[in-house]
């Protein structure tokens, strides 16, 4: 829309022009131009005219900015080994185009080209590919290509029972879970939600170091291994989730000659797809240090203690703790303590466990510092998860963070509400396949929290004072749908650098699922303010006449503390003050001892 502001005797006549030529019927002073294209891009003025004269205005230039469109998707592609494969996408808009490749929806480190070639492909450079184009109008995400790399098919079996047999010291197979299912009394592998698990057996040749990995694989597995000949009765020899890359699982471990060890191949939240399974075997080492349970991450408020701990398999065990990749001085023990955590707590935590013959680092656990700045009750304090799916299993019925309930009746709480500020690191944080292009801006580095109210209200977000560029939104579910990033439903998203703000009414009940990102998959500290009001309640005003003397009495419930005053009218128009008081129990009684003289009277009460 574009408009004109002039003066001049009356009556004055208006004639847009579109690059000098006059743009016919456009004769007011506003000019609307309707579902613009790119022909509509060009130099605007208008010329206005009164019987004494005429006047052309300055030129206002319009750019329309074509959002990105991909015409040509990338295609599904089968490689035999060595073979060098390329990806291309064709995509339009207004220029500049950015790319960003990813697999299985991590962010590829330097793709950003709209062609991706692999070169000598290998069996663990399989997955689903996909390419992000983004012009700064918002971002577009293709179509998934497959790319099936060389490895040998291998049955595996649905259940535990019929677990299929893996030869020798080293190999690779695949197989699709899509059809498999979850058995009574199996457990949770990696300690996450599955669902679609592939069983195999293996009986370690030799005594040695094993290595087993989905790399490969086109979903977000899971890998665990066990001993045991009962589902229900398995012992937990290792377990991973993410460490092999791109959403791929790895571990390691000591081999004893002759022992058979269970495999199982999962997918994190149900996910489904090929499961690609390598192992290898390194004989003549010296065995090296088993970690059985990692470090967990956690929130604590401000001030709190936080205890980590790994539990390890070996003998005459060395610990050394880390933050952030740094050594901590003096933490030297298979447990840590974070005493008086503060702000600059917050961060990841690791352990290396070493033997003489060599070392192991657990996975990091992270530490996130709740700061409640203001509140009628401290606010639960929940942890922020890189996957969205994780979020549920935080506090079960209850997710996330919850709001207040109302006070007792016989008082009034104005505030129901609480200002926090939630403080974590996104520097091990990745993406998941589906996950969307929040706010139309390539990510790459997101962790997910959780927000319900038990009343309505009004919730203000800020990532003010992070540390990088971020992209802030929130969600919804559709009502009975499941939690999935697939499923979700947009509310409010922003991205102003360390500075995104967000403001949304919270309705009664609903979840609502904020996603702090990173521009281009930016990482580092980042400070969540969270902020949440709810409306005042009016003073709750009962009242009854008393039939003997005429007078008008009623109880006023209000805010302890606050200032009240009580108004009376006679035509809803003029009110006049009758009472001003700041009872501290913010319950009072109210006489009108004019009430009589009246034939009609209305009252109110208000608080200051």
């Amino acid at each position: 829309t574009l408009r004109v502001r002039a003066r001049g005797t009356p009556p004055l006549r208006y004639q847009w022009r579109f690059n000098g030529a006059d743009i016919p019927g456009a004769t007011d002073a506003r000019l609307v131009i309707a579902n613009a294209q790119p022909a509509d891009a060009g130099d605007y003025s208008v010329f206005v005219s009164n019987p004494f004269g005429s006047v052309v205005s300055a030129t206002a230039r319009v750019l329309v900015r074509e959002p990105v469109r991909i015409t040509s998707q990338p295609v599904s592609q089968i490689a035999s080994p060595g073979d060098n494969i390329t990806f291309t996408v064709v995509a339009v808009g207004a220029p500049p185009l950015r790319y960003q490749w990813r697999r299985n929806g991590v962010n590829l480190a330097g793709e950003t080209n709209a062609t991706l070639t692999l070169i000598n492909v290998q069996p663990g450079d399989g997955g689903i590919f996909t390419v992000a184009v983004d012009n700064g109008v918002g971002a577009v995400e293709s179509e998934p290509a497959r790319l099936l790399a060389p490895r040998a098919s291998l049955r595996s079996g649905d259940n535990f029972v019929d677990r299929t047999t893996l030869v020798g010291s080293n190999g690779i197979v695949s197989w699709n879970n899509v059809l498999a299912t979850f058995e009574p009394g199996e457990p949770r592998h990696a300690g996450k939600r599955g669902g679609h698990s592939i069983w195999y057996r293996w009986i370690a040749p030799t005594n040695g170091v094993a290595t087993f990995t989905t790399l490969g694989s086109s979903f977000d597995t899971l890998l665990a291994v066990y001993t045991g000949t009962r589902v229900d009765q398995l012992t937990l020899v290792a377990a991973d989730e993410d460490a092999g890359g791109f959403l791929s699982s790895l571990v390691n471990f000591n081999t004893v000659a002759g022992t058979e060890y269970e495999i199982v191949c999962d997918g994190f939240a149900g996910a489904t797809g090929d499961c690609v399974l390598g192992w290898r075997l390194a004989t003549g080492l010296t065995p090296v240090p088993e970690i059985v349970v990692g470090p967990k991450d956690q929130a604590v408020l401000q001030g709190a203690n936080a205890t980590f701990s790994v539990t390890a398999r070996g003998a005459n065990l060395q610990y050394q703790w880390l933050f952030n990749g740094q050594p901590i001085v003096g933490a030297t023990k298979n447990t840590h303590t974070v005493t008086n955590a503060q702000p600059d707590s917050a961060g990841n935590y690791s352990v290396q466990v070493r033997l003489a013959a060599g070392a192991i680092e657990s996975e990091p656990a992270r530490l996130d510092v709740t700061i409640v700045e203001q509140a009628a009750t401290p606010p639960p304090v929940a942890l922020t998860e890189d996957k969205l799916e994780d979020v549920e299993t935080l506090s079960g019925a209850t997710v996330g963070l919850q709001g207040f309930k109302p006070r007792p009746a016989g008082g009034l709480s104005l505030s129901r509400g609480y200002t926090a500020r939630y403080l974590f690191s996104t520097q091990n944080a990745t993406r998941q396949a589906g996950e969307p292009n929040h706010c139309g801006i390539i990510g790459g580095a997101s962790q997910w929290y959780a927000l319900t109210n038990d009343v309505p209200g009004q919730f203000t977000l800020s990532t003010s004072g992070s540390a990088f560029d971020t992209v802030l939104a929130v969600y919804t579910l559709p009502k009975g749908s499941a939690l999935q990033v697939t499923n979700l439903v947009p509310v409010a998203c922003d991205s102003q650098g360390a500075d995104s703000t967000v403001d949304f009414a919270a309705q009664l009940g609903v979840t609502y699922y904020v996603v702090v990102d990173g521009v281009d998959g930016a990482k580092g500290h980042v400070q969540l303010t969270v902020d949440f009001s709810t409306p005042d309640t009016p003073a709750q005003l009962t009242g009854a006449l008393r039939a003997l003397d005429g007078r008008f009495h009623f109880h006023i419930i209000g805010k302890p503390g606050a200032t009240h005053r009580v108004e009376a009218s006679v035509d809803f128009k003029s009110w006049t003050p009758l009472l001003r008081t700041n009872a501290a129990s913010g319950e009072f009684d109210f006489e009108d001892v004019d009430a009589a003289n009246l034939p009609i009277r209305f009252y109110r009460a208000a608080q200051e």
